[in-house]
């Protein structure tokens, strides 16, 4: 078989290399490759957030539905303990004046446990804060500082009492009380002033009656009738 020149030429031309396009910079494969690397981390939050979900789930559901365990209850500090000390009731001092001068004293001091007492009587010249020295709480809650009618005027619901002095029997009406403390016979005044006190509390505890209205000897004598009671002089002062 005889090639003519018309078949060389159209061989030669099916023969010409096959041109492809160019290949570029690569920039087409790095978006393709960024594309796909969101895609998946999309995915594995996704897969993240449902895991999570699930798990928070079965401990919601094993929170309602297992045993629950015991759980001790919170430690609390001890209370202090309470002091069981009864407080004193408060105390009343009766100062008899005179013209501005003090000529007896007389402090009623009821027990804490509710019943007796003590009466201490004073010098005449006692200060209030020697006075006040010898009182549970180092002061009277009531001072009462009287003329001689007022003195006479609170003590009159009692009437006549009969003090012993001496060895003798001495009946003392309401009106006599200021001269009965102060006068220099029978006896000393702080002898003649404790045994009055004494006669005056025993009346009060045998007729309620005889009571006095002012509200803070009141309740202190109420106390100290309800139990025994001494009428002394503190030591260390003259008489005591």
């Amino acid at each position: 078989m005889t090639l003519t020149d018309s078949d060389t030429a159209r061989r030669s031309e099916d023969a010409r290399p096959i041109l492809l396009p160019a290949s570029g910079d690569g920039q087409r494969r790095r978006r393709r490759h960024e594309r796909q690397r969101v895609v998946r981390q999309r995915w594995m939050a996704a897969g993240a957030v449902v895991v999570a979900a699930a798990a928070a789930l079965l401990l919601l559901r094993g929170t309602h539905t297992g045993t629950k365990q015991a759980t001790a209850p919170p430690a609390t500090a001890p209370a202090p303990a309470a002091d069981s000390t009864p407080l004193a009731p408060p105390s009343v001092l009766v100062q008899q004046v005179n013209s501005g001068r003090t000529t007896s004293l007389a402090a009623f001091l009821p027990s804490a446990d509710g019943a007796g007492g003590t009466v201490l009587v004073f010098p005449a010249n006692t200060t209030l804060n020697a006075v006040e020295a010898n009182l549970p709480r180092h002061k009277a809650e009531t001072i009462l500082t009287l003329e001689d009618g007022d003195l006479s005027r609170l003590l009159a619901a009692a009437g006549p009492v009969t003090v012993t002095v001496n060895g003798a029997p001495t009946a003392v009406a309401p009106e006599q009380i200021p001269s009965f403390f102060t006068a220099s016979a029978p006896g000393d005044k702080l002898t003649r002033q404790r045994g009055f006190w004494d006669a005056w509390l025993a009346r009060v505890r045998d007729n309620p009656t005889a009571a006095p209205t002012q509200p803070g000897l009141a309740a202190a004598v109420g106390i100290m009738v309800k139990g025994p009671w001494t009428v002394a002089v503190p030591p260390g002062t003259a008489g005591g």
